[in-house]
């Protein structure tokens, strides 16, 4: 137990009330009037709202008003999207709190950092970020990295003292050492507060997703202006006048033109990220999801990450033969009594458990076994602590009992072993040979010496620990193969025990397969790229090395993903095209260079929002798939009628179309489940689609434009007629055409119970709903210009079904 017993929980809610929260509040973004600025400098908004003008200058007051309509009503649909997507970004915001241990009541908690007051006193310790301004009361050795304030990227070493060096600030990096400080400012009375107004003045950038949109829909958008203007010019030449050339005009404009997908888009982001988010994968970064489905590596840690991350030392080699004036348990009290973890405040049930590094909480609660009595550990005094290294691989402190005093090092066996003072070879190889034994079954071993000085420790002996796999494990890699995922362990752990539990996994079959840091340094680049496409164990790998076998990976053509928790992780997960920090152990460093964070530390977890994430951005190809599609049929269907002189459907028309019967029906697509799991992530092959749909778009938007083309071409002697049937022939197909391209979301076409889904079913029942509301009511029949259909027309309805039907057949014949 601590010596600091720090607030009573009423002193601390009374300073809450006083102070407020532990935040920097944020300034409202008016995100809707940036929406809708935004909709209206759209061209196409424009030129809709230019139309509306000019047909109410020409007593067209009833056409003027409906396409008035339909412009708001695209601005209301885009505002309900962004505001749904803001929820959801806010609802994630609320899923990376943070936690801060205090001591209140004279008990260790974890409390949220928000809840933090004046005069709270708080543990840190590396990898950890300040929460609030502080004083240092106690700390042998910390040192901060102050960028964050300062822009100098050097670390400053901190004492307990009354200036500022002895002062933490928010927003700062614990990087070494461990400390205990009161906290004398929060929120917006911090350092970091004053700085607040000019972060909140940095616009977010587009995600790549939304910069291929805003791509697609410019390209999509000049092809529409360049065709509008040759159909100005067709239509003025053929004795038109300039008001039918001109609305003539934004017909094609709006016909080729998906004026729905952005906000379908955001849609199907903002749902699927919220599903992510539920299965226990955070994306700090929107753009990540895209690179997330198109990874071919994943770079795993072992603790935590495979395994469970519940450390149990399960044996103790002891056979000193050195310092007769130790007895045992002097030996093993000298070598737990440096230890970071703290017991937590008890339960209602009275209970309490240890918070801290898994390794560090397993060594205590061994310790706790070994009947050492608070007398026993008072004989000692703690001089000077040097904090766990991943560099030395070790940790050290001096104690002092009596007059005498001793160095007492925990770590990697192979480190104390070369580094031990005066060990016989025999001695040597008895202990290499326990450890092989215990690393061969997976065990985790750290070694523990004792000496007077550095310069002469002895090695006492090691603990074996044993972290058991994740329940699914096998099945996750099994799966990550399957999608064309290739796992690799990257661990600082001994390399025995890295290979059994790579075999164990799943990860590699064969044994005498892995690589170390040694043997790497060794190697050249061109070597190691070699080594790297069949090697899927590294073990004893240092932060350096971590960071040159993903850049080696990403320069032999890999997408890599890689996990990590520790501040030494950071430059690695940087430098991934992916970098996954783990939600419970990761250190506050290894999050913010994260683009995602895994709330349960599993690779389990990780697989099934990589899935997710693949439906997410297949969503999106699919969507864009069916407005594209349809929009380009549209396009073709108003240039071949134009050139031919044949009655073509009115801007009005074509954009309850894109609005009303796309739009909506497409939105089904956020909520489909998408089934391809097991299929490989194929390079897209521009932007946001691949070569299959771009062949689909080739096709369907054929099959679409020749079908309406066919009706008003027989039904041409009658323009309203014509022109009623066209405009039926696209409904109606486009919603066929949805149904098609479902059926390219779910795993197996032949199944047909799968082909039944409340969404996309209710999606086109509300299209037929609407459909045979405008042809019954006599506003909207006269809005629209429509007439009865002869029933003759119903051939050519059959046969475009059947022409669409017949290629729908041959796509599942190809994809079953």
């Amino acid at each position: 137990m601590s010596k600091y017993t720090g607030l009573t929980q009423e002193e601390a809610e009374k300073r809450l009330r006083i102070y407020g929260t532990n935040t920097i509040v944020e300034k409202k973004k008016s995100i809707f009037i940036a929406t809708i600025v935004g909709e209206l400098k759209n061209p196409i908004i424009l030129l809709l709202i230019a139309a509306a003008f000019i047909s109410y200058l020409l007593g067209e007051h009833a056409e003027a008003i409906a396409i008035g309509v339909v412009v708001i009503l695209n601005v209301l649909f885009t505002l309900f999207q962004v505001y749904k997507a803001d929820s959801a970004v806010s609802a994630l915001k609320k899923l990376v709190l943070t936690n801060t241990l205090v001591i209140r009541d004279g008990q260790n908690q974890n409390i949220a950092t928000s809840n933090l007051v004046p005069g709270d006193i708080v543990y840190l310790e590396a990898g950890s970020r300040v929460p609030a301004d502080m004083r240092i009361l106690e700390t042998t050795y910390v040192q901060v990295n102050e960028s964050i304030l300062t822009g100098e990227a050097a670390l400053i070493e901190k004492i307990v003292s009354d200036d500022a060096t002895g002062l933490l600030y928010m927003g700062t990096m614990i990087v070494v050492g461990q400390v205990y400080a009161e906290v004398i400012k929060t929120g917006t009375s911090t350092e970091f507060g004053t700085i607040a107004e000019q972060m909140r003045s940095v616009d977010e950038s587009e995600t790549n997703l939304q910069k291929k949109l805003k791509k697609l829909t410019k390209f999509l958008g000049l092809i529409g202006l360049i065709g509008a203007g040759l159909v100005f010019c067709i239509s003025f030449i053929q004795d038109k006048n300039l008001f039918e050339s001109f609305l003539l005009t934004v017909s094609l404009a709006v016909a080729v033109v998906p004026e729905g997908l952005p906000a379908v888009m955001t849609a199907i982001l903002s749902i699927g990220v919220g599903k992510m988010a539920s299965r226990g994968v955070i994306m700090r970064r929107l753009d990540a999801i895209e690179t997330l489905g198109d990874i071919t590596v994943l770079a795993t840690d072992k603790t935590g990450t495979l395994t469970q991350n519940k450390m149990s030392v399960v044996s103790v080699w002891n056979k000193n033969t050195h310092l007769k004036s130790l007895t045992e348990k002097d030996i093993l009290t000298l070598s737990f009594l440096y230890n970071t973890s703290v017991r937590s405040v008890p339960t209602i049930e009275g209970k309490s458990e240890y918070i801290g590094d898994p390794t560090e909480i397993a060594l205590r609660e061994y310790f706790d076994t070994l009947e050492v009595s608070a007398h026993d550990i008072a004989k000692y005094e703690v001089i000077e602590e040097t904090p766990f290294s991943s560099e030395t691989r070790t940790k050290s402190v001096l104690i002092q009992k009596g007059d005498t005093q001793y160095v007492c090092i925990n770590g990697a066996p192979e480190i104390l072993l070369e580094n031990a003072y005066n060990i016989s070879a025999e001695k040597k190889i008895e202990l290499e040979h326990e450890l092989q034994k215990c690393a061969s079954k997976g065990l985790r071993t750290i070694a523990f010496g004792v000496g007077h000085t550095k310069e002469t420790v002895y090695i006492m002996g090691f603990v074996a620990l044993q972290d058991p796999l994740r329940p699914g494990i096998y099945d996750a890699i099994s799966d990550a193969k399957d999608m064309g995922i290739r796992t690799i362990l990257i661990t600082g752990d001994n390399p025995l025990t890295a290979e059994s539990i790579a075999i164990e996994a799943g990860i590699t079959t064969k044994e005498g397969t892995y690589l170390t840091g040694a043997m790497i340094e060794l190697m050249s680049d061109e070597e190691l790229i070699k080594e790297l496409k069949k090697v899927t164990v590294f073990a004893r790998i240092s932060p350096s090395q971590k960071l040159r076998l993903v850049s080696l990976l990403q320069a032999s053509g890999e997408m890599v993903a890689m996990t990590g928790d520790g501040v030494n992780d950071a430059p690695a997960l940087k430098k991934a095209d992916v970098g996954v920090a783990m939600g419970k152990s990761g250190t506050d460093v290894a999050k913010e260079a994260a683009d995602a964070v895994v709330t349960d530390d599993n690779y389990v977890t990780l697989i099934s929002g990589i899935s997710e994430g693949r439906a997410i951005v297949r969503r999106i190809e699919l969507a864009t798939t069916f407005f594209v599609a349809g929009n380009i049929g549209e396009f073709l269907y108003v240039l071949i009628a134009l050139v031919f002189g044949l009655p073509i459907i009115s801007p009005l028309q074509i954009l309850f179309i894109n609005l009303i019967t796309d739009a909506v029906p497409a939105l089904a697509l956020s909520f489909a489940p998408v089934k391809i799991y097991k299929q490989k992530q194929e390079k897209r092959f521009t932007g946001l689609l691949q070569i299959p749909e771009y062949i689909y778009i080739a096709v369907a938007s054929t099959i679409l434009a020749g079908s309406a083309l066919g009706v008003t071409f027989v039904f041409r002697e009658s323009s309203e007629v014509a022109i009623t049937s066209a405009f039926v022939m696209l409904m109606v197909l486009q919603q066929i055409m949805l149904a098609d391209i479902w059926l390219g979301m779910i795993e197996h076409v032949r199944e047909l119970k799968k082909l039944i889904h409340t969404s996309i079913l209710g999606a086109m029942s509300l299209t037929a709903v609407v459909i045979l509301f405008i042809f019954n009511n006599r506003f909207f029949e006269n809005l629209f210009n429509l007439t009865p259909i002869p029933l003759s027309a119903t051939i050519y309805f059959l046969y475009a079904f059947i022409v669409y039907f017949a290629y729908i057949c041959t796509r599942v014949e190809n994809t079953a």
